[in-house]
């Protein structure tokens, strides 16, 4: 009975967001069967009520666009409790994306704290074992001196940190010290990076 109600609750969830947000086209391909028996079973044993909320929006994906989460994501979230799933939204509250550029671009940029390894984000919430149970999740990359060299031209685009989508603009003094030309003498910057289970 108990693994019934979960299940009721995380569909009501996922009702109300699909008609909140309605997918705007019919979608060519069905959800997985397989892909739905599984997430069932994890539903029916999640009865906190972050996680479900958690869990409908991952239902809701998935319907608005099938095959927008792996069977690998869904294993991690099997494996996902809550102090898990709390760290890993303080991750991604600080994440860090440019629109319009490939996934592989979203990071959390950690040079202006310190290094991770050495608790650099703590103050954060991200203190090193909390970034060790991330990474034992699946959830980020282990490399902790990752960096990225970022064009300036991606300056010119909007870019979203958290849920908030920012736009840089140019002054007469900034402006006219962007060489697009010179991507090479562009300052690497270190980042952490997600796992594709994280991305998804």
């Amino acid at each position: 009975l108990r693994e019934q109600i979960n299940r009721e609750k995380i569909l009501k969830n996922v009702i109300q967001d699909l008609k909140t947000d309605p997918p705007r086209e019919d979608s060519k391909e069905e959800v997985d069967t397989d892909w739905l028996e599984m997430f069932a079973r994890i539903a029916e044993t999640k009865s906190n009520e972050e996680m479900q909320l958690f869990l409908s929006r991952i239902l809701s994906g998935e319907i608005r666009k099938p095959g927008s989460f792996s069977p690998r994501t869904i294993q991690a979230l099997s494996i996902l409790d809550q102090k898990t799933a709390k760290v890993f939204q303080n991750f991604c509250n600080i994440s860090f994306a440019f629109q319009n550029i490939e996934e592989q671009s979203i990071c959390v940029i950690t040079e202006p704290f310190g290094s991770p390894g050495n608790n650099g984000l703590e103050d954060l919430g991200l203190s090193y074992p909390n970034l060790c149970i991330l990474q034992d999740a699946g959830l980020i990359q282990h490399d902790f001196t990752a960096w990225k060299k970022l064009l300036p031209y991606l300056f010119l685009l909007p870019l979203k940190v958290g849920d908030t989508e920012f736009q840089f603009i140019p002054t007469e003094k900034t402006g006219t010290s962007i060489n697009l030309n010179d991507v090479n003498s562009f300052p690497k910057i270190q980042v952490l990076n997600f796992t594709l289970v994280g991305l998804e």
